[in-house]
């Protein structure tokens, strides 16, 4: 993919998911008005996270290894091969989902006990009965995860980003009409009917790759195995990251009431940029790296990892200092209204600062993740995953006790920190991808950079408070994110970083073209 497609494929699925994540704010407002950082709220937080353990180590393989093997089939020519390889993993997934699904609305009681024993028994009551309600609608958002992948492999991307767009319109529609009816059970319900419209959707274009389209399948092929023998350490490594899910919910189900609440408020905010930025830029590198790792490029891949890496830098690290100094009239903006009040914005401010620390570190090592996946290394992902859930589950042990809920951020941050660190070692000792030398001036610019719009920033709020989530607090705030990412793209332009250069002459030789 040439430079201009990749920008052009990565600015489209910005933009979409930009707006998915909006939507998924107005949803966290809407739970946050309605059911505030409460008891329901956690046995819903508990709930969901139970059903995404229970899909994990499915979409793992999806992420890690179906692509690899897909992408590398089709650069090869072996088109119909390929389609073949895509409906037989299709089919065995929606097999292997449905039995999931059963199994886990049998185990519910016992899984929501091991995620929350610290939950009363009225508590629990209720986190079994969304956890038996949101399974199948995560059985569907998995086989979900494996079509999106499809059709990224043929270079479709905006399309399949629509699909979680959907669930979160749904899941407010349900929560704005029907909570005073059914309370929390409106947002279970909203998430499946969303869920389900987000699979519709991508029928017609799987039909055209002839992903279920067209006749045969073959579980025994020489795709199957190969998918299979590299999606055993992601399985693995899934299961490791899982445990720190659990050990996370558990230890916060013994915290004040709300915390769960607050931690799951926090990270949304949090995940905003990794989702939004980051995951673009991954999801649109990842074919791309897929085969440059097939013709052995490594100069290729060290080029194109260097770039997006300084690319996501420039965004993210930013956004991290933004988060981090602004956090409470972040969550003043965002959630303060309705049942949530000031203690709850304190609670979850104090938190949101903490996971700042883990904004940038998280957002590279998806990358380099896929990276690894990419060259068909999964063992690295899994040691890595096991060294970076040990780090923070012993973090989180350790603070807990002194800072609570706040223990549990920077653990995650730790985490994040140890497991990209732990990457661009081995990328550069295992695979010989020239990636340090690359980016330390950029970086060194970019914080620069970053510390002219912490005092852009200071200055502002000083004059224009953000005191509630009102309007007129909103338009305060904005206009205060408005000068410090102002003041911030200024320096960058005149320290010129690579990423924004390039970006601003294809945007001149594109006006120039209209003009002409």
């Amino acid at each position: 993919m040439e430079q201009p497609s990749v920008i052009a494929s990565t600015s489209v699925l910005m933009v979409i998911l930009a707006a998915t994540r909006v939507l998924g704010f107005v949803r966290e407002q809407a739970m946050a008005s309605v059911f505030g950082a409460g008891s329901l709220t956690d046995a819903y937080v508990v709930a969901y996270a139970i059903a995404g353990f229970a899909f994990a180590a499915i979409t793992a393989v999806i992420g890690s290894a179906f692509l690899p093997v897909y992408a590398a089939m089709r650069a090869r020519g072996e088109h119909a091969e390929a389609a073949r390889f895509a409906r037989s993993v299709l089919a065995l997934t929606v097999g292997v989902c449905a039995a999931v699904a059963i199994a886990g609305i049998a185990l519910a009681p016992v899984l929501v006990k091991l995620f929350a024993p610290g939950f009363e028994p009225e508590v629990a009551r209720v986190a079994v009965k969304l956890t038996a309600t949101l399974l199948p609608a995560a059985a569907v958002g998995t086989v979900t995860a494996l079509t999106t992948a499809s059709l990224n492999a043929h270079k479709i991307f905006g399309l399949p980003a629509v699909s979680p767009l959907l669930q979160n319109v749904m899941t407010i529609i349900a929560i704005v009409m029907l909570s005073a009816r059914f309370s929390i059970w409106a947002a279970a319900l909203g998430m499946v009917i969303g869920t389900v419209a987000g699979q519709v959707i991508q029928m017609p274009a799987l039909k055209k790759v002839r992903v279920i389209s067209g006749t045969g399948l073959d579980f025994r092929s020489d795709a199957i195995h190969k998918m299979l023998v590299l999606s055993w350490p992601a399985l693995l490594s899934s299961v490791v990251g899982q445990a720190y899910s659990i050990v996370e919910k558990a230890l916060a189900s013994g915290l004040d009431e709300g915390s769960l609440a607050s931690l799951n408020y926090a990270f949304k905010v949090s995940n905003l940029p990794v989702t939004v930025i980051a995951g673009a830029i991954a999801t649109v590198m990842f074919p791309r790296l897929s085969e440059l790792a097939a013709r052995r490029d490594a100069d290729g891949m060290s080029e194109t990892l260097a770039k997006a890496t300084v690319a996501i830098m420039a965004i993210l690290v930013p956004a991290a200092v933004a988060f981090g100094s602004l956090s409470i009239p972040i969550v003043r903006v965002v959630f303060q209204r309705g049942t949530f009040g000031e203690a709850a914005v304190q609670t979850t401010a104090a938190i949101l600062s903490l996971y700042a620390w883990a904004i940038t570190f998280q957002s590279l090592g998806g990358l380099f993740t896929r990276a690894f996946y990419a060259m068909h290394n999964s063992l690295v992902p899994l040691v890595v995953t096991c060294i970076s859930t040990a780090t923070t589950i012993v973090v989180d042990i350790l603070l807990i006790r002194a800072m609570g809920a706040g223990g549990l951020a920077l653990g995650l941050a730790a985490g994040a920190l140890c497991s990209t660190a732990t990457m661009v070692v081995l990328l550069t000792v295992r695979h010989g991808i020239q990636l340090l030398s690359r980016i330390i001036l950029p970086g060194l610019k970019i914080m620069v950079a970053c510390v002219v719009m912490r005092f852009a920033s200071d200055w502002m709020l000083s004059r224009l408070p953000v005191r509630d989530g009102g309007i007129m607090s909103a338009a305060r705030f904005a206009m205060v994110a408005g000068a410090s990412a102002a003041a911030y793209g200024l320096c960058l332009m005149l320290l010129g970083v690579v990423p924004v250069g390039e970006v601003l002459r294809l945007a001149r030789r594109k006006v120039s073209r209209r003009g002409g």
